[in-house]
C-alpha cells in the first residue's frame, strides 16, 4: 500500500511539472518573432558592413572572372533575402534606409557599394541569366538613389563611407 501511495505521489509530481510551462500567447509569440527579425536584420547589416571592402575590391577589378560571377549571383540572393525579411514582417525597407534603425549607416554604405558592383559587373554576366536576375537587379538599382541620399546626410568624420569614393 505504501508503495502504491509513493508511486501515485511521484506520478502526480511528475505530471505537475509538465503543466508548469508558461502559457505562450499570440502576443508573446509575435513579440518574440519581431525581436528575432530585428536581430536578423541587424546581423545581416553587420555582415554587409564587414564585406564592404570585398565589394570595393571586386568593383575595382576589370573584366570577367568566375569569382565575380559567383559574387554577382550571391549578392542578388543576399539582397533578395534581406528584402524578404522586411516584407514577411511587414517592415518598411525604404523607411529603414532613411532612418537607419535596424540597418546601420555602414550597412547602407555596404548596400550602396554592392549595387555599384552589380551595376558595373552586369554586362559581364552570361546573358542566359538575364531573365533570372532582372527583377532582383532592377529592385536593387531602385534603392541606389536612397542609399546615396542617406549617405550624403550622414556625418562621416572618420571617412568610413566607401561608396561615395567609388567612381
Amino acid at each position: 500500500m505504501k508503495k502504491s501511495i509513493v508511486l501515485f505521489l511521484c506520478m502526480f509530481l511528475i505530471s505537475g511539472c509538465n503543466n508548469a510551462q508558461e502559457q505562450i500567447t499570440k502576443e508573446t509569440l509575435k513579440n518574440d518573432l519581431h525581436e528575432a527579425t530585428v536581430a536578423k536584420i541587424q546581423r545581416d547589416s553587420m555582415d554587409i558592413e564587414s564585406s564592404r571592402r570585398l565589394y570595393a575590391v571586386a568593383y575595382q577589378e576589370n573584366g570577367h572572372s568566375k569569382f565575380n560571377d559567383e559574387l554577382f549571383i550571391y549578392t542578388l540572393q543576399k539582397m533578395s533575402m534581406l528584402w524578404a525579411t522586411y516584407q514577411i514582417m511587414e517592415l518598411n525597407f525604404e523607411q529603414d534606409i532613411k532612418e537607419t534603425k535596424m540597418l546601420t549607416p555602414l550597412g547602407v554604405d555596404g548596400l550602396c557599394i554592392m549595387n555599384k558592383f552589380l551595376k558595373k559587373y552586369k554586362n559581364n554576366v552570361d546573358p542566359k541569366f538575364n531573365d533570372i536576375i532582372k527583377d532582383d537587379f532592377d529592385r536593387a538599382m531602385h534603392y541606389q538613389p536612397l542609399y546615396e541620399q542617406r549617405l550624403s546626410n550622414i556625418s562621416d568624420p572618420l571617412s568610413e563611407n566607401l561608396c561615395q569614393s567609388l567612381k
